[in-house]
C-alpha cells in the first residue's frame, strides 16, 4: 500500500532538493531521500522486497570463510520439500543467521532461497537500513500469523527458535536453548505436516565464544545438524 515507487522516489528527490536549498548538507538530502521508502515500502509480512544480488553476494563467502564457517547435514534433506529450519542458540550477536538468510555458505544447495524466508523479529523492521538488508534477504517478520500465512503458501522458513530470551542467555563456550513456553513452531508444524529440522550452530558467536588469547579461526566450523 502506499505510493507507487515512482512517486516515492518523485517525493524523496523533492524533499532531498529541499534539504540542499535549506543548507542542511548532503548527509540530511540523503536521509529525506530514504524516508518515503522508509515509511511506506517496508512489507514485513510477504517477503516481496527479496533482491537476489544482496544474499547471494560473493561477499558473504569471503566473510563466512573467514571464520571458516560451513554448513553439514547429518542427513539428506530434499530441496523440493517445505521444512521448517529450527536453529538454536541465538547467540548475543546471531552471526549465524547470515548463514542461512544468505548463500554465504552453499545453504542453497540445502533449501532454495526461492522458497525460504528467514524471519526476524518485529524491531528489526523499524531500523533504518537494517530493515532494508532483512527485506532484500527475504526476510519476513516473526509472527504467528505471518508464519502461518508462509507455511500455508508452501514456503520454508529459518527461524530462531529461542527468541531475545535465549539471547540474554548467552554464555562463552555454553550451548544454552531455550525452548520452554516456545512451541509455537511445533504447533504450526503440525497443523501444516511440515517437517521441523533442528539447526543446532556451533562456535559462530564472537566475540562472546572466544576465549582470551583464542582466534575465533581456530575454533571448529558452524554446522547444521
Amino acid at each position: 500500500s502506499g505510493p507507487t515507487r515512482a512517486a516515492r522516489l518523485a517525493i524523496g528527490l523533492g524533499l532531498a532538493a529541499v534539504a540542499l536549498w535549506l543548507g542542511w548538507g548532503s548527509v540530511a538530502a540523503a536521509g529525506a531521500l530514504y524516508l518515503p521508502w522508509y515509511l511506506w515500502s517496508a512489507d514485513a509480512t510477504t517477503g516481496s522486497r527479496r533482491w537476489e544480488a544482496v544474499p547471494g553476494h560473493w561477499l558473504w563467502k569471503k566473510a563466512h570463510g573467514w571464520f571458516p564457517a560451513s554448513v553439514e547435514t547429518t542427513v539428506p534433506l530434499d530441496g523440493d520439500k517445505q521444512y521448517i529450519f529450527a536453529s538454536h542458540p541465538h547467540g548475543v550477536m546471531s552471526i549465524h543467521h547470515s548463514m542461512y538468510f544468505t548463500n554465504g555458505c552453499d545453504f542453497q544447495k540445502v533449501s532454495p532461497q526461492a522458497s525460504r524466508h528467514m524471519t526476524a523479529a518485529s524491531a528489526l523492521f523499524w531500523i533504518p537500513l537494517v530493515r532494508e538488508l532483512v527485506l532484500w534477504c527475504g526476510g519476513v517478520d516473526a509472527s504467528r500469523n505471518v508464519l502461518d500465512a508462509k507455511l500455508k503458501q508452501g514456503q520454508s522458513l529459518t527461524i530462531l527458535v529461542g527468541g531475545e530470551h535465549e539471547q540474554l542467555l548467552a554464555e562463552p563456550n555454553v550451548q544454552k536453548a531455550y525452548v520452554a513456553s516456545r512451541f509455537g513452531f511445533v504447533k504450526l508444524a503440525m497443523k501444516h505436516g511440515v517437517p521441523i529440522v533442528p539447526v543446532p550452530h556451533l562456535q559462530l558467536d564472537a566475540p562472546s565464544q572466544a576465549q582470551d588469547g583464542e582466534d575465533s579461526r581456530d575454533r571448529p566450523p558452524n554446522c547444521l545438524g
